[in-house]
C-alpha cells in the first residue's frame, strides 16, 4: 500500500501529462475528431437507437461553449486508468514505464485516435480496463479510487447500447479467470457482486429512460433491428423472408423484393425502415423476424457469424472514420454552428479531417504490422507467465485477449463488420503484452551482486 500511496502522488502530474500526449493526434488536426453520429450526441432530442448517456456525458463538459473539453476528459480518464493499471503490476519503475508506456500508445496505436474522438467508442477499452482492476485489485485501493472505478465503469456501460452485453462478458471472463486462479468462490462472489453494481445501475437507467420517453419497459428496443439489417445484408434473413412471405403477416414482407444490399442502408437510408415505421414501429416484428430466421436457418447464421467474426477480426484501421466524407443527411455542420458558434465551424471545417490530409496509410501500416505483432507478444508472455507460475500474470494478456475477441464476435454479430468497432479496443493487445513483458522482466532480474 506504500508502494501505490508514493504512485498516486505521481499521479497529479504523470496523469495530466500522459491526457496530453493522447490528444496529440486531435490537437494536430486542429479540432476534436468528428463522425456523422456525433451530432446526435450533441443535440437532446431523444433517440431510440441512441444511449442519451454518452449526450449527457458530453454536455456536462462542453456545455455548448468548451467543444475540447469532452476530448480532454475522456483522454484524462484513459490516463488515469493505464496508470491505476501498471500500479498493481510488480513492476519497479512504475513512472518510467507510464511515461514510455503512454507515448508508445499515442504514438502508434488506436488509443489517442479515440481519445479525441467524439464519440462513446473509447469507453469500450475503458469499461474492460475498470473491470479488470475491479475484479483482480480492487483491495489494492482506497476506497475513493474503488468508487471512482466503479463510476468509470458505470459510465463506460450507459454511454453505448453495446456496453451491457460487452461488460457482462467481461464479467464472466474475470468469474473464469478466477477460478482458473484458484480464488476461493466467496473473493469471486463478493468482486463479482461489486462488478454487478454498474450493470444494475445501467438496466436501470435504460429502463428507466426507455420507459419515460418511449413508453416501453424494454433495455435496448433498436437491437434487434440493428441484428435484423446485418441478418439481411449477409443473406439469412433475406431468404427466410422470401420463403415465410407473405404468410407469415410482417409488414417487411412488401419490401421482400426490394431490400437493399447493406445494413446501412436498410437502417439510415429513406424508404426502407422508414415506411415501416422506424425503429419504434419495428421494434416486436424485428424481434419475430430475427427468431424465426435463427430456427429456420441456425446453419446459415452460424456461417454468417463465423464469417463476419473472421472478417472483423482483421479489421482494424484507426483511421477509417477520420474522414471528411459526411452522408447528405447529417446535421453536424448545423449543430457545431448552432452549439459552439461559427468559428467552431470554421475550425472544424479547416482541421485536418476535412481537408483530407490525414496520412491514412502511414497510419493503417503502422496499425497492421503492431497489432500482429502484438498477438505474437500477447501469446509469449502468457506462455512465459505460465511457465514461469505466476498466474496472476498471464490472467493480464488472457483478460484482455477474450476481451478484445468478444467485442469483434458480438459487434461483427449485431452490427457487421466495421474497422471502428475492433480498432476501438484493439490497442489494449499491445499495451498488455508489453505490461506483461515489464512485469516478468522485473520480477525475475536478478539481484546485484547475486550469482
Amino acid at each position: 500500500m506504500t508502494c501505490l500511496r508514493t504512485a498516486m502522488v505521481s499521479a497529479w502530474y504523470l496523469i495530466p501529462a500522459g491526457a496530453l500526449v493522447l490528444l496529440v493526434p486531435a490537437l494536430m488536426n486542429g479540432f476534436p475528431f468528428i463522425f456523422q453520429d456525433t451530432s446526435d450526441y450533441l443535440i437532446f432530442t431523444p433517440r431510440l437507437y441512441r444511449s442519451p448517456f454518452y449526450g449527457l456525458f458530453l454536455f456536462g463538459f462542453h456545455m455548448n461553449r468548451f467543444i475540447w473539453a469532452p476530448a480532454v476528459a475522456q483522454a484524462l480518464i484513459g490516463s488515469a486508468l493505464i496508470y491505476l493499471l501498471i500500479s498493481t503490476l510488480p513492476i519497479r519503475n512504475r513512472p518510467g514505464t507510464f511515461a514510455c508506456l503512454i507515448v508508445f500508445l499515442g504514438a502508434f496505436t488506436a488509443l489517442p485516435w479515440f481519445a479525441g474522438f467524439l464519440m462513446p467508442d473509447i469507453f469500450t477499452a475503458y469499461l474492460f480496463l475498470a473491470i479488470y482492476l475491479i475484479g483482480f485489485h480492487l483491495e489494492r485501493f482506497s476506497r475513493p479510487l474503488q468508487v471512482m472505478l466503479i463510476g468509470f465503469a458505470g459510465l463506460a456501460m450507459t454511454v453505448h447500447l453495446s456496453h451491457l452485453v460487452l461488460g457482462c462478458g467481461a464479467i464472466a471472463v474475470f468469474v473464469l479467470l478466477s477460478r482458473w486462479l484458484r480464488q476461493p468462490w466467496r473473493r469471486i462472489f463478493v468482486r463479482a457482486a461489486v462488478l454487478c453494481i454498474p450493470v444494475a445501475l445501467t438496466v436501470g437507467a435504460y429502463l428507466a429512460y426507455n420507459r419515460i420517453i418511449f413508453k416501453t419497459l424494454a433495455i435496448s428496443p433498436a437491437g434487434q433491428t440493428f441484428f435484423l439489417a446485418n441478418l439481411i445484408e449477409y443473406g439469412p434473413a433475406r431468404h427466410y423472408l422470401r420463403d415465410a412471405c407473405p404468410g407469415a403477416g410482417y409488414k417487411i414482407c412488401s419490401q421482400v423484393d426490394t431490400l437493399p444490399s447493406t445494413a446501412n442502408a436498410f437502417l439510415w437510408e429513406a424508404g426502407h425502415l422508414d415506411r415501416l415505421g422506424g425503429f419504434a414501429g419495428m421494434s416486436a416484428e424485428s424481434a419475430a423476424v430475427v427468431r424465426g430466421t435463427v430456427m429456420s436457418r441456425p446453419g446459415a447464421v452460424a456461417a454468417m457469424i463465423a464469417g463476419n467474426f473472421w472478417r472483423a477480426f482483421g479489421a482494424h484501421a484507426p483511421d477509417t472514420d477520420v474522414s471528411s466524407a459526411f452522408p447528405p443527411y447529417t446535421a453536424i455542420f448545423e449543430v457545431i454552428a448552432l452549439k459552439f458558434g461559427p468559428q467552431a465551424l470554421a475550425a472544424f471545417q479547416g482541421s485536418a479531417q476535412m481537408r483530407d490530409v490525414v496520412p491514412h496509410g502511414l497510419i493503417r501500416t503502422a496499425d497492421t504490422v503492431l497489432i500482429a505483432l502484438a498477438w505474437v507478444l500477447l501469446a509469449a508472455t502468457c506462455m512465459v507467465a505460465v511457465a514461469k507460475r505466476e498466474w496472476i500474470l498471464a490472467a493480464l494478456p488472457l483478460f484482455f485477449a477474450a476481451c478484445v475477441l468478444g467485442d469483434i464476435l458480438v459487434c461483427s454479430t449485431l452490427s457487421g463488420v466495421f474497422d471502428r468497432y475492433q480498432a476501438r479496443v484493439i490497442w489494449l493487445l499491445p499495451m498488455a503484452a508489453i505490461l506483461c513483458l515489464v512485469s516478468l522482466r522485473d520480477r525475475f532480474r536478478r539481484r546485484p551482486g547475486r550469482a
